[in-house]
C-alpha cells in the first residue's frame, strides 16, 4: 500500500514490501549521482530488517543529523550554539499513533518531540494532546531547557545536567535520552557524518 504524505510518497508496510530494487531506486532518487553508490554500500541493504531500515537511516543521517551538525559548526563560529538530539526512542507519540500502518521500529523520529503534534495533520491524523502526571513527562528536561533558552539564550536549567555550548572542536551535542540528557561527543560517528562530508 503506498500513501501520499506531504507531497512525498511512503511505503507503510512491512519488509516485504521494501526491496532491494525498491530500496536503490529510493537512493538513486534521493541523493545526488556521485552520492548514491557510496551510500548504497555505507548503507548496505543485508545489514538492516529491510530497504525501509536502511533508507530510514541513509536519509535521516543524510537529512537531518548531518547538514544540522555542519549548521552548528558553521553558526558557532559567530554565536553561542547548544547543540541536541533528541534521542527518546519511547517517548510519545508512539507508532500506535500511524494507525497501526508500520511494521518497523520508527526510534525517536522527527515529530516524536512534539506534543501536541499538529505536524501530523499533513499525514492525515488529527492530532493528539498527551498528558501526563506530574514528573512522569519523557519531555519535560527537553521543553525546561528550550524554554530557558526562548528565555535567555543559554538552555542550562539549575538542578539538571549541564549543556554545553557547542564548537566544531568539542563537537559536543546534548543528547536527550533517558533516564537524563547527557553531552556526548559521538554523534559524527553515531550518524556516519563523513559519508556526507562533514
Amino acid at each position: 500500500m503506498n500513501t501520499v504524505v506531504c507531497g512525498g510518497e511512503f511505503r507503510f508496510s512491512g519488509a516485504s514490501d521494501t526491496d532491494f530494487g525498491e530500496y536503490t531506486a529510493a537512493v538513486d532518487a534521493l541523493f545526488p549521482a556521485a552520492l548514491a553508490p557510496y551510500v548504497l554500500s555505507v548503507y548496505a541493504y543485508s545489514n538492516y530488517l529491510d530497504g525501509g531500515e536502511a533508507l530510514g537511516y541513509a536519509t535521516t543521517d543524510g537529512a537531518f543529523s548531518c547538514p544540522a551538525r555542519n549548521a552548528d559548526q558553521l553558526l558557532s563560529a559567530y554565536t553561542p550554539t547548544y547543540a541536541y538530539e533528541f534521542a527518546d526512542e519511547n517517548a510519545p507519540p508512539a507508532q500506535a499513533d500511524f494507525g497501526g500502518l508500520l511494521t518497523f521500529p520508527l526510534g525517536a523520529y522527527h515529530t516524536r518531540s512534539a506534543i501536541p503534534v499538529p505536524q501530523l495533520r499533513c499525514f492525515g491524523f488529527p492530532p493528539r494532546i498527551q498528558r501526563f502526571e506530574p514528573g512522569d513527562d519523557p519531555l519535560q528536561d527537553m521543553r525546561l531547557y528550550w524554554t530557558q533558552f526562548a528565555k535567555t539564550g543559554n538552555p542550562n536549567v539549575v538542578g539538571k545536567p549541564a549543556w554545553p555550548a557547542y564548537n566544531a572542536t568539542s563537537d559536543l551535542f546534548q543528547s536527550l535520552v533517558p533516564p537524563s540528557p547527557v553531552a556526548i561527543s559521538s554523534f559524527k560517528y553515531e550518524h556516519l557524518c563523513s559519508v556526507f562530508g562533514t
